[in-house]
């Protein structure tokens, strides 16, 4: 229901994950990217392999705090799904994923229920624009994030992980962007 009713902490997540890039086929999520709405700051957790990304999400649990005081506002099922699947990868941490989880509201969903939106698709990348929000980058989308973070991988240049982290940042920026936007403009339906 739009408008949302915010906790005391209010946070915009996004992954990023090599899915079936890598040649050995190795899937994990190498970035959780977030943007504190109290804080006004982005913040990222990198994992650089397989068996640093049950780390990274210890370290995105112990951030978001106590269970029921934080909403993690995501743009569509995928950061969800992930999180359930490793539920079983990583049965140490299956509480943490867990309480992340509950805390989760899916702002596509919200936004679908409540709006038309002058977009040709529910994509963060298509909605946002609608309303004037603009990547920095033009150079950097899901794929060239992959291709970045792997090259930084081997070569340790940190212009290419800057670009992969303001890509998700920006991503998570858009986020609160629509939502604010759609808050402003108060045409929702009851």
């Amino acid at each position: 229901i739009f408008p949302l009713v915010p906790k005391q902490r209010n946070l915009y997540f996004d992954f990023e994950a090599t899915e079936t890039f890598t040649k050995d086929s190795i899937s994990f999520i190498y970035l959780i990217g977030v943007w504190d709405k109290e804080e006004n700051k982005f913040v990222s957790f990198v994992a650089k392999n397989e068996a640093e990304e049950e780390i990274i999400f210890k370290q995105f649990a112990d951030y978001i705090g106590p269970a029921g005081q934080s909403a993690l506002y995501h743009w569509t099922e995928y950061e969800v799904k992930k999180m359930r699947a490793l539920c079983d990868k990583y049965p140490a941490i299956k509480n943490d994923l867990q309480k992340l989880v509950d805390a989760c509201v899916d702002l596509k969903i919200v936004v679908e229920r409540a709006f038309y939106l002058p977009s040709p698709s529910l994509s963060l990348k298509a909605a946002a624009p609608a309303f004037g929000f603009n990547w920095r980058q033009t150079d950097c989308g899901a794929m060239d994030s992959m291709v970045y973070f792997t090259t930084w991988l081997k070569t340790g240049d940190e212009a290419l992980l800057k670009k992969v982290l303001m890509y998700n940042e920006d991503d998570c920026i858009a986020m609160l962007y629509v939502e604010d936007y759609l808050k402003k403009a108060e045409v929702f339906i009851p």
